[in-house]
């Protein structure tokens, strides 16, 4: 039985030998054939961590994207981004965040550990790639019916949940 895997297990697979060790001691080194941990990406055109300070705007979805690895090894590394930069932000630019150089046990794992302005129910788990979905629902919702629009949307989400099926904008009247 041959098994498929995604590109960031093929990454993971790729760096580690036939005992499950990493064959590299440092994060430069890793390759990433798959372009899924952020190794070699330049700065510039990484997104950046937002100003979560007490004076800023609360009305934009926000995520706090943590490194699944870090936590698994009992440390909190992450920061706040916009929520429609979630699935663009790597392990490696949340170590940077930080301040240091990513661990080369990281992983590649990201989780939405925390949000803000979405409003959409405790029962509701965001992904990366949800965050970034409902963002831009949000947008398309307020370009078509303003801001009281998206509440309204919001509650619907609320109402019937983001299981199997999320109401999408076309849903909403």
């Amino acid at each position: 039985m041959t098994v498929q895997l995604s590109a960031a297990q093929q990454a993971q697979m790729d760096n580690r030998d036939d005992f499950g060790k990493w064959k590299q001691k440092s994060h430069t080194d890793v390759e990433d054939t798959a372009g899924v941990l952020g190794v070699g990406v330049d700065d510039a055109d990484r997104p950046e961590p937002l100003d979560m300070s007490p004076n800023r705007d609360r009305g934009e979805p926000k995520v706090w994207l943590g490194s699944e690895g870090a936590y698994a090894a009992g440390r909190l590394v992450g920061d706040w981004y916009a929520a429609e930069d979630a699935e663009d932000v790597t392990v490696a630019d949340l170590y940077r965040a930080n301040g240091e150089e990513p661990d080369p046990d990281a992983g590649d794992e990201i989780a939405v550990m925390d949000h803000e302005g979405f409003d959409v129910g405790d029962h509701v788990t965001l992904s990366p790639a949800h965050a970034v979905e409902l963002a831009q629902d949000f947008e398309t919702v307020e370009s078509e019916h303003g801001e009281d629009g998206v509440e309204a949307y919001k509650a619907m989400i609320r109402d019937q949940g983001f299981g199997d099926h999320k109401p999408g904008p076309d849903e909403f009247y």
